[in-house]
C-alpha cells in the first residue's frame, strides 16, 4: 500500500480505478475470440440461492454495497444514472444511490434512496459507498462527488421504506475517507478527511436517533494544524465512539485515537496508540465490549508494511503492539470482524494470497495465520469479510489464475483455532467479476454482490446472490 496522498489525490485514483474497471467490462474477458466460462461453482460450506442480475447495463453503475439484517431482510445498493424518480418524470442524468431489497419471496424492484437536489450535475460520482446491518435494521452512508465539492448522504430502512438524510456538516467541502459505523441501538457515526485552512482533519458526525438527527462531534484533533488522514471508527453498545488516525507527514505519520462519551457529550484525551512506532498506515478498529476497543494496522518495519495490533480504551493502549503475519511480504486490505466472548477475527491480503488469524481477549494473543484459498494460482484481491454471532466468518474475493480473468471465490473461517473450507467459486459467466460486497448477519445468513462484465455491453451487469 503506498505513502499518504492528497485527499483530492486520493479522490481521483478511486475514480480511475473504478473507471479501468468499467472500460474493461465491454469486452467480456478472454483473448484470442471467444470466451471461456469457468467450473460451475463447486457445492460449497453454504447453500447460496441462484445467482440473480439485479441491474443490466445500467448508466455508470457503481461498485455496490450489500447488508442483510437479523430479520433476513437482505439490500444491494449501488449508484448509477437513467433512475426516474417518480412517474411522469425524466430520468436522472446524474448517478444516484439506490437499492433492491430481498425476502424469502425474492428480489423487489429498484428503489431510489438518494434524494436528487439542485445542482446535481452528471459528472457527479458516488464513491465509498457503504452498507450495514446492525439489529436495528439497515442503514448506508455515501460520498457525493460535486463540482463544488463533496456530500455525505445517509439512509436506514424504516419500516418498509428508506428514509434518506444528508450527514454533512457543511455544503462544498473537500472530503475524502469516509468511514461509517453503527451499534445494536441504531446510534449511528460518520467520520471522514475534511480540508479545514488548508489542513487535511478529521472530523465527524453522530446520528443518536430520529428526533435529534445528524449532529456534529466536537473537534477530533487536539493538534489541528497537523494534517490528518485515513480515519477508522467504532462505536460500542453505549455508544461510545472511537476514532483512530494517521497523524503526519507521508513518511513519518502515527496512529492517533480518541474516544467520544455521549453522556459526557466530549472527547476524552487524545493518545498515541503506540509512541514507538512511526509510519503507520490504514488503521482498522472494532469495540468488542463496552469500552473494549481493538486496532489493527500497516507498520513500516524493514522496508516493508507488516500487520500490528493493540487492544486500547478511553484512557489507554497495550504497552506493546502485537505482529500478526509472519512473512516478509507487504500486507494490505485488513478486514477486522469482533467475535463472540471478547474475541476478533481477521483477515488480510498479503504476497497475492489471503490469511486470517483470531484474537482473545483472555489469552491476549493471535493465533497462527491462516492461509485461505492456498490451493488456487493466480493473485488474490478484493478481499470483503463478514462473521456471525458464533464467529464464524465468510471471505469473498477475485482470483485472477492463468487466463488473466478475476473469478468471484469465498471461504469459511470457523474455530477456535480457525481452519478454512477449500475455496468454491460464487460466480459462472465467462467475463471478469469485480467490487465485491458482502453483508452477514448474527445468524449466518449472508448476501454477496459483484460487477459481472458481459461481453457487447458498455457497463457491466450487477450480480447477487442470497444464502439463508
Amino acid at each position: 500500500m503506498s505513502r499518504l496522498i492528497s485527499p483530492r489525490s486520493s479522490l481521483s485514483i478511486v475514480a480511475v480505478m473504478a473507471a479501468a474497471f468499467v472500460a474493461g467490462c465491454g469486452g467480456g474477458g478472454s483473448s484470442g475470440g471467444g470466451n471461456v466460462l469457468p467450473p460451475p461453482p463447486q457445492p460449497g460450506a453454504i447453500n447460496w440461492g441462484a445467482a440473480v442480475t439485479l441491474a443490466t447495463n445500467a448508466g455508470g453503475i457503481t461498485a455496490p454495497a450489500a447488508a442483510i439484517d437479523g430479520a433476513g431482510l437482505a439490500a444491494v445498493l449501488w449508484a448509477q444514472t437513467g433512475i426516474v424518480p417518480a412517474a411522469g418524470q425524466p430520468p436522472l442524468t446524474s448517478p444516484h444511490v439506490v437499492a433492491r431489497e430481498n425476502t424469502a419471496a425474492g428480489w423487489a424492484a429498484t428503489q431510489l434512496i438518494e434524494a436528487p437536489v439542485a445542482g446535481d450535475a452528471a459528472t457527479d460520482q458516488v464513491i465509498s459507498l457503504q452498507a450495514l446491518a446492525p439489529t436495528t435494521g439497515l442503514t448506508a452512508a455515501w460520498l457525493r462527488l460535486t463540482g463544488a465539492g463533496e456530500r455525505i448522504g445517509a439512509a436506514r430502512h424504516v419500516g418498509s421504506a428508506w428514509e434518506r438524510g444528508d450527514a454533512s456538516a457543511a455544503a462544498n467541502a473537500a472530503r475524502t475517507d469516509l468511514v461509517f459505523a453503527s451499534n445494536n441501538a441504531g446510534v449511528r457515526v460518520v467520520v471522514w478527511s475534511q480540508t479545514i485552512n488548508g489542513v487535511s482533519q478529521i472530523v465527524g458526525r453522530r446520528w443518536p436517533n430520529s428526533v435529534v438527527g445528524w449532529i456534529d462531534l466536537p473537534a477530533v484533533q487536539q493538534s489541528p494544524g497537523i494534517a490528518g488522514t485515513q480515519p477508522a471508527v467504532a462505536i460500542d453498545g453505549d455508544g461510545r465512539v472511537m476514532i483512530v488516525w494517521r497523524q503526519g507527514d507521508a513518511v513519518s505519520g502515527r496512529l492517533r485515537s480518541r474516544v467520544f462519551t455521549p453522556g459526557a457529550n466530549a472527547f476524552g484525551t487524545e493518545l498515541e496508540v503506540d509512541a514507538a512506532l512511526t509510519d503507520m498506515q490504514a488503521p482498522r478498529v472494532i469495540a468488542y465490549g463496552p469500552n473494549k476497543f481493538l486496532a489493527v494496522w500497516e507498520q513500516l518495519f524493514n522496508n516493508t508494511y507488516d500487520l500490528r495490533s493493540k487492544a486500547g480504551n478511553a484512557s489507554n493502549w497495550d504497552q506493546f503492539s502485537d505482529t500478526l503475519d509472519t512473512r516478509a511480504e507487504a500486507v494490505g486490505n485488513a478486514r477486522l470482524m469482533a467475535g463472540p466472548n471478547n474475541t476478533a477475527l481477521v483477515a488480510w491480503q498479503q504476497a497475492d494470497r489471503l490469511f486470517a488469524s483470531r484474537w482473545a481477549e483472555a489469552t491476549g494473543n493471535w493465533s497462527q495465520p491462516l492461509g485461505v484459498g492456498a490451493t488456487l494460482t493466480g493473485v488474490a484481491r478484493d478481499l470483503r469479510a463478514g462473521i456471525d454471532a458464533a464467529g464464524d466468518a465468510i471471505l469473498v474475493w477475485t482470483q485472477r489464475g492463468t487466463s488473466g480473468i478475476p473469478d468471484l471465490y469465498y471461504a469459511t473461517v470457523t474455530g477456535t483455532v480457525p481452519v478454512a473450507t477449500a475455496p468454491a467459486l460464487l460466480e459462472t459467466e465467462s467475463g471478469s467479476a469485480g467490487s465485491p460486497a458482502l453483508g452477514v448477519n448474527g445468524n449466518g445468513n449472508a448476501v454477496v454482490a459483484w460487477l459481472q462484465s458481459v461481453s457487447g455491453q458498455a457497463q457491466p451487469n450487477l450480480v447477487a446472490r442470497v444464502a439463508r
